[in-house]
């Protein structure tokens, strides 16, 4: 058994430099966004409470909500102001949507 070593330098590599090809070349379009999704992950509330509330707004036009949101009485009506609007304008500032 010969005790040979191996030497990664000195091999070269064969591969083909990669050309570009005409589909490479095509300019991609902007994606089309129709609807944001907001994350409340760290919500100190729990889930069923949440849900009750979120249940009733999921879908609807920003407004709507908001004027909905006022006269329900529960806790988690709060939070979830806070992240629709946190929603509406990271989709305003990122993606040029209005408020409606």
């Amino acid at each position: 058994m010969t005790n040979k070593p191996t030497d990664n330098l000195s091999k070269k590599s064969t591969a083909k430099p990669t050309e570009k090809s005409s589909e490479a070349m095509v300019e991609k379009k902007p994606k089309v966004v129709e609807e944001i999704v907001a994350n409340g992950s760290f919500v100190r509330m729990s889930g069923r409470k949440v849900r009750l509330v979120g249940d009733q707004i999921r879908g609807k036009q920003v407004e709507d909500v908001l004027n909905n949101l006022q006269f329900l009485n529960k806790a988690a009506v709060r939070p979830l102001v806070k992240l629709l609007n946190s929603a509406v304008s990271n989709a305003n500032h990122n993606f040029g949507f209005d408020k409606k």
